[in-house]
């Protein structure tokens, strides 16, 4: 882990930004509807912010992944106060998950597809697999603007870089179309925020 990657945990794993990643999360989960008792899967779970909202408004059976080992103990921290439910702590790669096709109602990543490099388009693929019919997957990202995205192409040919269309493409390739999505312009224009749900079928 680079000195920048490192730089970033430091500032999403605390406690008041996952507060404030918390409220933005649950405006998404207000679009879905989950049967009883669903089961979820939480990638790159960090501070465990998709595994509690699915834990305590939907009663859910929740796997809290993270590549990072670090990541998952810390979920495993901030999650102690839901002992007893059923939640899942597992170090596992996006790209490469080891479930059954068709495993969960739900999926979300908050701030992990801008981190997967290389290979975020198979883990899109890897939520897509997963799902099952009529799933759908709950995200919140930052991407590259259209802009920025084509002059780091020219300059930065081995970086596998997320901007916009990169992402809806990849969406729409592993059967994911979009319920809700917004984005908004951050960090100068140079990236873009975005948030939503896209169900599968």
């Amino acid at each position: 882990m680079n000195l920048i990657e490192r730089l970033d945990l430091l500032f999403v794993n605390r406690p008041k930004r996952g507060e404030a990643r918390k409220r933005e999360a649950l405006s998404l989960f207000d679009a879905l509807s989950l049967p009883d008792r669903p089961r979820g899967l939480e990638i790159g779970c960090g501070q465990g912010i998709g595994t509690r909202i699915l834990v305590e408004r939907y009663g859910a059976h929740v796997v809290a992944t993270d590549v990072d080992a670090g990541q998952v103990e810390l979920a495993k921290r901030r999650l102690a106060d839901l002992q007893g439910s059923e939640i899942e702590f597992r170090e596992c790669d996006a790209r490469d998950m080891p479930f059954e096709d068709g495993s969960f109602d739900v999926v979300c990543a908050f701030g992990v597809l801008h981190h997967i490099d290389p290979g975020w388009r198979k883990a899109v693929s890897e939520v897509g697999r997963v799902l099952k019919a009529r799933g759908c997957f709950v995200f919140i990202d930052w991407l590259w603007s259209e802009k920025t995205s084509r002059l780091i192409q020219k300059t930065i040919t081995d970086w596998d870089i997320v901007d916009e269309p990169m992402l809806k493409e990849a969406l729409e390739k592993s059967g994911l179309t979009f319920r809700s999505y917004k984005s908004e312009r951050c960090w100068l224009g140079m990236m873009r925020k975005c948030s939503g749900v896209a169900c599968k079928g």
